[in-house]
């Protein structure tokens, strides 16, 4: 209802649904626009994922809201590049949830639908699927990311440190979300209702805990600052993936980009996969890694880089981690494979390839591979040197693995050292 308020939906409007129904922003479609006395248009089921089909009824049909994924739309306006006069000034709201939305996405909204007000949506399923708004302004230049926004009504945000204590402005810590919207918990299973659902003495209050993390801005609006499922550790370093989408974003600029965590043998490797303009825009993963290095730290900088012609999306119009995450499993170990190959080992190079399978969990190692890029830390380190001299006699410091940090860098190290 309040979305309804807000924007003035009534039954002049028109509002297409392109969300499959199993998704929780189909809610909406559904409700919010009977509760208008507004009409639904529902895409044919044959072309649900078509942004020709969304445009031929955008066009036709005379639709004035879009709700979807910042995925979709950004589908919808790689096609109607292609298109001539594909300007459809009908539409007079777009509401754009359910992940990131790109920071350069607005302004690329706005060249085909002029007439539109564009709104970030946000929450969780658990509390009423839409809980904080924030209403962009194509004007202003975007630069880390699109604020989540302020509270939708009889809705309360959180933000708490460790202790479960209210944060002052500007310092980042868990999302929490209160109010009406929530939900009683999971049906028929207690121990994850338990663990998500807390209620606070502090506050006095039954709260969401989101799994985002965000900050207060003075003004009172929230900055998303992503999932801390997404901030991961890398050699004993807190790394926040939009971090590095960023500084990527100023080197290749790309028209899609997601870069991702992959555990693979218990092995975090950082990936890239974008799709570009031009493919000779393309920079090898030396090449990238190289001007990376100007704008972030190493430990930060992408052991593998793939370059697509579009970014997998899932039926619900989210990015598929799962296909992403296969891909970069695959690919790494095709380079591997490809690396060991092509050299063949000298009794040296064998023995300390040896030593680094057992440590990394993995046969898939070449002799160029760097060390620390494979998932090494000080502690991997240390075991290295203690393998490799009660093994094999093989006597190397600390500042010589991180000089010689391949193979076959070792081997020659250990080989001028005999």
């Amino acid at each position: 209802m309040d979305i309804n308020n807000k924007f003035k939906i009534n039954s002049d409007d028109r509002i297409l649904n392109i969300s499959n129904l199993s998704f929780d922003l189909s809610v909406y479609d559904i409700f919010g626009t009977f509760f208008a006395g507004a009409e639904l248009v529902q895409v044919n089921e044959e072309q649900a994922k078509d942004p020709a089909h969304w445009y031929d009824l955008l066009k036709h049909e005379n639709i004035s809201v879009f709700n979807g994924v910042p995925g979709q739309m950004k589908m919808l306006t790689m096609f109607l590049k292609g298109k001539e006069k594909p300007i459809l000034d009908a539409v007079r709201l777009i509401l754009l949830s359910g992940d990131w939305i790109p920071v350069d996405l607005p302004k690329e909204i706005s060249k085909y639908f002029p007439n539109a007000e564009i709104v970030s949506l946000g929450g969780a399923t658990e509390a009423a699927i839409w809980s904080i708004y924030y209403p962009i302004n194509i004007k202003q230049n975007y630069i880390r990311s699109i604020p989540y926004g302020k509270p939708l009504a009889n809705q309360r945000f959180y933000i708490l440190n460790e202790k479960g204590e209210e944060t002052l402005d500007w310092i980042s810590g868990d999302i929490y979300i209160a109010g009406k919207g929530l939900a009683i918990g999971y049906l028929g299973d207690p121990e994850l209702t338990e663990k998500k659902f807390i209620y606070s003495r502090q506050l006095k209050e039954r709260l969401y805990k989101t799994g985002d993390i965000g900050r207060y801005m003075p003004d009172g609006t929230i900055e998303f600052q992503g999932r801390s499922d997404f901030q991961v550790k890398i050699r004993g370093h807190r790394v926040e993936l939009g971090e590095i989408e960023m500084a990527i974003v100023e080197i290749l600029h790309p028209k899609d980009l997601k870069v991702i965590t992959v555990n693979n043998n218990d092995v975090i490797s950082i990936c890239m996969f974008a799709v570009l303009e031009n493919e000779s825009d393309a920079l090898s993963k030396e090449e990238l890694g190289k001007y990376l290095s100007e704008k972030i730290p190493q430990y930060m900088i992408p052991v593998y880089c793939e370059y697509l012609s579009e970014i997998p999306l899932t039926v619900n119009g989210k990015i598929d981690i799962k296909v992403l995450t296969s891909r970069a499993i695959e690919g790494m170990k095709k380079s591997r494979s490809r690396g060991k190959s092509e050299q063949k080992l000298s009794e040296t190079e064998e023995n300390i390839y040896k030593v680094w399978c057992e440590l990394f969990n993995t046969t898939d190692i070449s002799v160029d591979e760097d060390f620390f890029e494979c998932g090494g830390d000080s502690i991997l380190v240390v075991k290295l040197l203690t393998e490799l001299e009660t093994r094999y006699q093989y006597k190397m410091s600390l500042m010589d693995v991180y000089s010689s940090p391949t193979i076959y860098k070792m081997a020659e190290c250990i080989t001028n050292q005999q």
